[in-house]
């Protein structure tokens, strides 16, 4: 029984998701690259959805003088986080959804890695205007979320596609099976386009694609 809302343990998921989730290992590092292409000074950073901190324990070594804070619904995730980092920079600043969080300060950064896809519609919605009203103008907002296809077919094969990249790592069929039941019952994807257009409407004056393979995409907007 997983003490998040993914489908692993806390205190296995940096293993598991790997063997889950094609090119997970990039999601991290196409993040950290884009931050650089935009910023070269001192900046705020939220990572909400933060899960055991592996994007921030990356980021500290690109980004030493950034000031980070970290946020995620599981109280499980976060007591790894907290055995993992001692260290001035990083607050780690409660078990909140991103709808909930609030500081009396904006961020620059904002980052969302594999977590909004677990909101319905309106959820998502107010998770994507609280990250818009949390941050600088100019500041950036970052999700690496599951997508949905824009066809049937697209849905069935991708499924199928993913099913297969976690047999090939050794998961087992059931497991794999009920992972796969998993689309639109325990996360809600939704499209490309629909990234875009929900976006734009939040306000963000330039929206991108800028990573996707597979049933996964990276997207950005700037406020």
């Amino acid at each position: 029984m997983a003490d998040n809302l993914s489908s692993h343990k806390s205190s296995n998921y940096d293993t598991e998701v790997i063997k889950t989730i094609p090119y997970y290992d990039c999601f991290h590092g196409e993040t950290i690259s884009l931050v650089k292409s935009i910023f070269q000074s001192s900046k705020k950073w939220l990572d909400t959805g933060c899960g055991t901190g592996n994007l921030v324990e990356k980021a500290l070594i690109e980004f030493p003088d950034f000031r980070f804070y970290l946020a995620d619904p599981s109280n499980d995730m976060l007591s790894i986080c907290k055995k993992k980092f001692d260290n001035s920079q990083i607050q780690i600043i409660g078990n909140n959804d991103t709808a909930s969080i609030n500081f009396d300060f904006k961020v620059d950064i904002i980052t969302a890695i594999q977590s909004h896809h677990y909101l319905d519609t309106r959820g998502r919605e107010i998770a994507t205007k609280n990250c818009f009203d949390l941050l600088n103008d100019n500041g950036v907002y970052i999700t690496f979320e599951n997508i949905k296809p824009v066809s049937r077919f697209g849905i069935e094969n991708g499924l199928k596609r993913w099913g297969n990249y976690q047999l090939e790592r050794g998961r087992k069929k059931p497991e794999v099976e009920k992972h796969k039941n998993r689309f639109d019952k325990k996360y809600f994807p939704i499209k490309i386009s629909e990234h875009f257009d929900l976006m734009r409407q939040t306000g963000f004056r330039f929206v991108e694609l800028f990573w996707m393979s597979n049933m996964q995409a990276g997207l950005y907007g700037i406020k």
